[in-house]
This record gives C-alpha cells, structure tokens and sequence, in this order.
C-alpha cells in the first residue's frame, strides 16, 4: 500500500538554521531532522510504513507570479508578510508499507 499526498511534515529546526543548511545543500543534516522520517523510525501514526531515499531538496511555497520563496523574504525589512513565511520541508510525500498479500481482504 502506498499513500500519495502533502502531508505537511516540516523540518523540526531553527527556522533560520534550517535556512543556512538549504542553502549550504546539506541535505542529510536537514533530513535528520525532518518529522516524518522521525515519526516514522519512533513507530507512531505510521507504525511499520517505510519511505524511499530523498533525494531532492526541500520544497517552498512561492509568492505569486514570482520566484521568491515565502521564506526569503525578511519582514522585518517590510517586504512580506511574517504570517506567510514558512521552514522548507520535503511535503509531498510516499511512504509505503508492505503487507501479506496471502490474507484474503475483509469485506
């Protein structure tokens, strides 16, 4: 079984920290933090699901019509809205889980 979706884990870091590493494309020090790989290995709502390598960088929600992440953008300097400015995180996601195909479904 596979579920497909966005399902809205984020990075579980310093904003700011988490920034620096995008940039820096240390990847595997972001991902040691990511809340669905840690919900994943402590067995919670996904309890035996596995997920494939991630292999890409996180993703960012952008401002219309531009290429400027939310994130970019310094309020601070009056050019966004603190509301809307958001961590990257891996959101799209596919975590999977074997089962024993020999069991016949319940009705």
């Amino acid at each position: 079984m596979v579920l497909l979706g966005d399902l809205n884990y984020r990075i579980a870091m310093d904003d700011a920290e988490a920034r620096l590493l995008v940039r820096a494309g240390k990847w595997s020090m972001l991902l040691e933090n990511d809340e669905l790989l840690l919900e994943l290995a402590e067995g919670g709502s996904f309890d035996g699901w596995r997920e494939g390598l991630v292999t890409f960088s996180p993703t960012y929600k952008y401002h219309l019509n531009s290429d400027m992440f939310y994130w970019s953008i310094d309020a601070a300097a009056g050019g966004g809205d603190k509301q809307q400015q958001r961590a990257p995180a891996w959101s799209v996601r596919r975590p999977y889980i074997f089962s024993d195909l020999s069991t016949p479904c319940m009705n």
